[in-house]
């Protein structure tokens, strides 16, 4: 029994270990249009970043609750999950931190940021769906409701081990856009404005980073 529960307790990490080699090395010549989060952020995770004030390396505060709700409609199975905000209000934030959180509490999910490449794409996604639980987060989705529409038709056809999610976000004004072309069932989270304690809060832990550094 203790062997039984140890192979257990092991098992996810060569899982991962597994989909690691794969994505460093098998799906290396895809990360264009599909890129793993710590790549799509590598430039503003820096702690030397220069990217604006209130940045990635900053700390999430305002959106708990939605990203609570995020989660829960994820691990549930929901194939598409539509994050909509007014602009600067943090979307791309709140997309880092649901990467991170699916990361280190599910820890058999992989994320990824779309390219804006439709063909691209569509002829790689056969090869990517092997990798066990994947989350597709497209950024600016508005701009390409066809590609949206795409991912979330073969989001809806997967299921099981290698089951595949897209998150589309979306600025509030262009809703529409999204909500016309995507057939089928959204799930919705709406991202409100931060309040001035919680900018205030961001703004004095990036004058302490830049001090130290």
């Amino acid at each position: 029994m203790e062997f039984i529960a140890s192979i257990k307790a092991i098992l996810p990490w060569f899982i991962r270990a597994g989909n690691y080699l794969r994505l460093k090395y098998y799906y290396r010549a895809d990360w264009e249009v599909f890129r793993p989060w710590r790549e799509h952020f590598k430039v503003e995770l820096r702690v030397d970043s220069k990217r604006g004030l209130i940045t990635h390396a900053t700390p999430f505060v305002g959106f708990d609750d939605q990203l609570t709700s995020c989660m829960e409609h994820l691990i549930q199975g929901e194939p598409v999950v539509l994050v909509s905000a007014a602009p600067g209000c943090g979307k791309s934030r709140f997309a880092l931190e649901l990467a991170r959180k699916l990361g280190k509490h599910e820890s058999l999910w992989e994320c990824f940021f779309v390219g804006h490449d439709l063909a691209r794409a569509t002829a790689s996604i056969r090869k990517l769906r092997k990798v066990r639980r994947i989350v597709l987060f497209i950024d600016d989705a508005h701009k390409c409701p066809d590609l949206a529409d795409r991912l979330a038709k073969v989001a809806r056809e997967s299921e099981g081990r290698h089951s595949l999610h897209v998150v589309c976000l979306c600025r509030l004004s262009l809703l529409h856009v999204l909500t016309s072309r995507i057939k089928g069932g959204i799930s919705r989270v709406e991202l409100g404005n931060l309040g001035v304690d919680q900018l205030s809060e961001i703004i004095q832990a990036k004058k302490r980073r830049l001090s130290t550094s």
